[in-house]
């Protein structure tokens, strides 16, 4: 559902780096400190720097089917792609 909306809104940047180009360096990937893994939903917090700017990203995963899918994606400036999508609809 998600892959569907997201091939007819023009974002203008991939949302997995949060720009338009990637040039990743100091990846940090962990699950949220804050938030616990519950009722099959985790918050995985993302760090790094593009092109040697901080990006610091968190994206919500749900267990389906054993699998865990990228349901979200939460940005530093406070929006996220389901915000984004669902304004671009």
């Amino acid at each position: 559902a998600v892959a569907a909306k997201m091939a007819k809104v023009e974002l203008g940047f991939d949302p997995i780096y949060d720009g338009q180009d990637a040039e990743i360096s100091d990846l940090k990937i962990r699950l949220d400190p804050e938030l616990k893994i519950s009722n099959g939903t985790a918050h995985v917090k993302v760090t790094f720097k593009n092109f040697g700017q901080d990006a610091d990203l968190t994206y919500l995963l749900s267990e389906q089917d054993g699998a865990w899918r990228i349901y979200d994606i939460k940005y530093g400036s406070g929006s996220s792609l389901s915000q984004m999508l669902k304004e671009g609809e």
